[in-house]
C-alpha cells in the first residue's frame, strides 16, 4: 500500500512534500500560519482526505518531541479541561469525515483555514485579553480543536486560544 501511495509522485510532488515537512516543523516551533500552508500543499499532492491521514504521523511525531521538551511548561490543569472535549471533537470529525467525499472535505478544510486565519489575526491584535473565561468556552474550544484536528489537521489556531491564555498567565479562571 505504501509503495502504491508514493509510486505516482513527480519531482514537484516530492519537493512539495519536503516543503510540507518544513512548514510543519516551523509551525511546531511557533511560526504561526506555517502549518496552515502545509495543509493545502499536501492536499494538492494526495487529495484532502488522504493528505489528512498522511500528515497525522508527522504531527504526532512533532508533538511527541514537543511534549518531551516542553512538558514542564504546560498548564496541565487547564489542558485536562480541554482533553475530554477535544476527544469529543475528534469523534465528531471522524464521523463527519467518513460521510463526506473529497471535494466536500477540501471545502471544509478551506473554511477552517479562513476561520483559523481570522483567529490568528484576532489573537495578534487583541493578545487574547477579551477571550471568555468560562467552562462553556473551554468546552467549545476543545470540541472545535478536536474536530478541526480530524478534518484536515488544522487545530493549531483553534487550540492556541485557550491554552495560550493559560500559559501566558493571563489569570484564566474557569467559571460556569
Amino acid at each position: 500500500m505504501v509503495s502504491s501511495l508514493f509510486s505516482h509522485l513527480s519531482t514537484a510532488d516530492v519537493i512539495t512534500i519536503c516543503l510540507v515537512a518544513l512548514f510543519i516543523s516551523m509551525a511546531k516551533t511557533g511560526v504561526h500560519g506555517a502549518g496552515m500552508a502545509a495543509v493545502p500543499l499536501l492536499a494538492s499532492v494526495f487529495g484532502g482526505r488522504m493528505s489528512s491521514g498522511i500528515m497525522l504521523p508527522m504531527l504526532v511525531l512533532a508533538d511527541v518531541i514537543g511534549v518531551r521538551y516542553y512538558h514542564q511548561h504546560a498548564s496541565w490543569k487547564h489542558l485536562k479541561i480541554l482533553f475530554p472535549w477535544a476527544a469529543l471533537g475528534v469523534i465528531a470529525g471522524a464521523i463527519t469525515g467518513s460521510y463526506i467525499n473529497d471535494a466536500v472535505f477540501k471545502i471544509i478544510m478551506a473554511i477552517i483555514i479562513l476561520i483559523s486565519v481570522s483567529i490568528m489575526i484576532w489573537l495578534k491584535r487583541d493578545a487574547g485579553e477579551h477571550v471568555p473565561h468560562s467552562s462553556a468556552f473551554a468546552s467549545a474550544t476543545g470540541v472545535a480543536g478536536g474536530f478541526t484536528s480530524m478534518v484536515g489537521n488544522l487545530a493549531g489556531s483553534v487550540m492556541a486560544v485557550y491554552p495560550r491564555l493559560c500559559i501566558r498567565g493571563l489569570s484564566v479562571k474557569i467559571t460556569d
